[in-house]
């Protein structure tokens, strides 16, 4: 009871709604591998229900140039087999990248596994059976990426040290040597030589798969919503139109760190941000420093502010069960912005901070008091789905084909969403389009993929001619439409798109960019990707230059051709926000040559890109010594 005794055991648990507690593994026994943090006995647990094996253990260790998972099983089966009943029971950053087989595992005189004792990984097992040709060529590329040879055929690319970035050399170097284009994805999830291969015969064929997830009927099955996650009969409601506590996760995000400013602006509400830090005041410093690069910290603001350090791809936010019952217990609305914007990894990484952590702030929404959530989705959710224009924001959201990862990911946690209302939990969704450039500052977000790769292009003096319509809007018009919507009497039970009304061709966009100072020349896509395979692996676009070779990447783009944006209406996609900003004074504004010219001011400021004069003596430079 209270005041007496407790004791550290160590034993990590989560409270179901019983009261009963489950058992999730030991804190002394969670590690993290290539970013992720992972519970061992986890893995452990799911290795030992495969039927030839009688104990396993897993831990990290050195392979090739960085760390691994590793697992060490006792039984009669085979490693290969063992790491596919592995690879389809975990995600994928679960599942260990070698498997070693013993007869037993080693014990020390207490009798536990003695986890010192376990044989270094890279003195056991052998280079499996006889490489084809095809595989040899696979063999030897891999070698040039990751520094290791004489490895299986079936010999896991994570073994050899390999990370997400080898994985994107490689996918590179598959198009640039075979001429075909591998998803990354597949090489997350079929890491060797062998599956490579057969990648590329598949694609020799026009048989390639399809990215991950692959089945649709999977993708449905598989978005579903805890039963428990409900308002319990008599829930008390919480002051959602004004609120004193207000829960913002995203905050040190594009979006998030302009929202946060609206919010403390707009109510006299304290914001709390669920900030991945150490402590709040790590959170609450990395609050500040994103909002000065943005250029919109305030002193003023300091007050107003309290970070929570969590993490959106931990269960119950990262906040244990205490910490997410005193924010339960405070929080009068939640704004959930925050999400892991990756096109590069495959769902099973995706998921936890993309879908999971919608569930959870869903059952925060219900627990102590009713709250009312504002999710902010994307119009990702309709792109890769084998939707047609119109996207309109009240019609059934149901997918005609499997999304990519992160598009799946968006879709999910919106569906979710639109589950919860179903139950009566008190949401709205908003969609936004592309954001870049502050309408006053030209602050913008430095990681954006299209500014990388204009980036990236502008180093050799070309641009893709592309037939596309650029609609992005500006930041600070996203933050505000959103913060007053969802202070408004009718955001509940609704979804809102937010984009250009007036897009341009980005043909007008190049020009703006030249003359701004830049020097380019206009060349087919394919030059232009054939330009980026050179980038270097220090230059920041060269993760995401796989992405370039994807098909289902570039079939987004009719969606926003002059042809088909010809023949949509615009205001009709985004009826509802027109009517609820109707007489607020908050309208989009058209994309012109002088907010290019803030945004590429801002990021000279901020030295992403060069000063125009800068790119033209390098251009000049280059050809000087061909």
């Amino acid at each position: 009871g209270p005041g007496g005794r407790m004791y550290r055991t160590g034993d990590r648990v989560r409270r179901l709604p019983d009261g009963q507690l489950e058992f999730r593994g030991r804190v002394d026994h969670q590690v993290k591998v290539r970013g992720f943090r992972v519970e061992l006995a986890e893995v452990e647990h799911a290795l030992n229900t495969h039927p030839g094996v009688v104990e396993a253990a897993a831990d990290v260790r050195t392979l090739g140039e960085s760390a691994g998972l590793v697992a060490w099983v006792a039984g009669d089966a085979d490693a290969e087999d063992v790491r596919a009943h592995a690879a389809a029971l975990l995600p994928a950053h679960m599942v260990p990248g070698r498997i070693v087989v013993l007869d037993k595992l080693p014990r020390n005189v207490a009798g536990k596994v003695d986890r010192g004792q376990l044989p270094d990984p890279r003195q056991e097992g052998g280079t499996g059976r006889t490489m084809t040709a095809l595989e040899t060529e696979v063999a030897q590329l891999v070698t040039e990426i990751t520094g290791v040879a004489g490895f299986g055929v079936t010999q896991s690319y994570f073994e050899l040290g390999a990370n997400s970035l080898h994985l994107a050399r490689l996918a590179l170097g598959l198009w640039s040597r075979f001429g075909v284009s591998v998803s990354i994805h597949h090489l997350f999830e079929v890491p060797h030589v062998a599956g490579t291969a057969q990648m590329i015969e598949a694609a020799r064929r026009s048989e390639a798969p399809g990215d991950e997830p692959g089945d649709l009927g999977a993708v449905l099955a598989e978005t579903t919503l805890e039963g428990s996650i409900r308002p319990a009969p008599g829930l008390p409601e919480a002051p959602w139109n004004a609120p004193r506590h207000v829960l913002l996760t995203g905050a040190t995000g594009y979006l998030g760190a302009f929202l946060l400013k609206e919010l403390i602006e707009r109510t006299d509400a304290t914001v709390w941000c669920l900030v991945r830090a150490s402590s709040s005041t790590e959170g609450k410093n990395r609050l500040r420093e994103v909002m000065r690069g943005y250029l919109i910290w305030d002193d003023r603001y300091d007050e107003r502010i309290e970070a929570v350090a969590g993490d959106l791809a931990e269960p119950l936010l990262g906040l244990g069960e205490a910490g997410f019952q005193h924010l339960a217990g405070m929080i009068d609305a939640i704004y959930h912005c925050g999400a892991l914007v990756n096109f590069v990894y495959p769902y099973s990484a995706l998921k936890p901070a993309n879908v999971d952590s919608v569930a959870d702030v869903l059952r925060l929404a219900v627990t102590e008091r009713l709250k009312v959530v504002h999710y902010i989705s994307s119009i990702d959710v309709f792109l890769h789905t084998g939707r047609d224009r119109p996207y309109l924001e009240d019609e059934p959201l149901v997918p005609l084909e499997a999304p990519e990862a992160y598009a799946r990911s968006k879709w999910a946690g919106d569906h979710l969403v639109r589950l919860a209302r179903e139950r009566g939990i008190p949401a709205a969704i908003y969609r936004p389009g592309m954001m870049m450039s502050h309408g006053q500052t030209g602050a913008t977000q430095t990681s954006d993929y299209l500014l990388l790769q204009i980036k990236g292009l502008l180093e050799f003096g070309v641009v893709p001619d592309m037939d596309y319509l650029f609609d992005a809007i500006p930041i600070d018009y996203a933050a505000r439409a959103i913060a007053h919507i969802s202070l408004g009497d009718d955001a509940v039970g609704r979804n809102f798109h937010l984009w250009n009304l007036n897009p341009v061709p980005l043909v007008e966009v190049y020009e703006w960019v030249r003359s701004f100072g830049y020097e380019f020349e206009t060349v087919p896509l394919e030059t232009a990707v054939q330009h980026l395979v050179t980038l270097g692996p220090d230059n920041p676009l060269f993760p995401l230059l796989p992405l370039l070779f994807q098909e289902r990447v570039r079939s987004v783009l009719p969606a926003f051709t002059p042809e088909v944006l010809s023949r949509t209406d615009l205001r009709a996609e985004c009826a509802n926000t027109l009517a609820a900003l109707d007489g607020s004074g908050i309208a989009c504004p058209p994309m012109t040559p002088d907010l290019a010219h803030k945004c590429f001011s801002y990021m000279v400021d901020v030295g992403f890109m060069p000063e125009p004069a800068e790119q033209r003596a390098r251009l000049a430079g280059a050809r000087s010594t061909r």
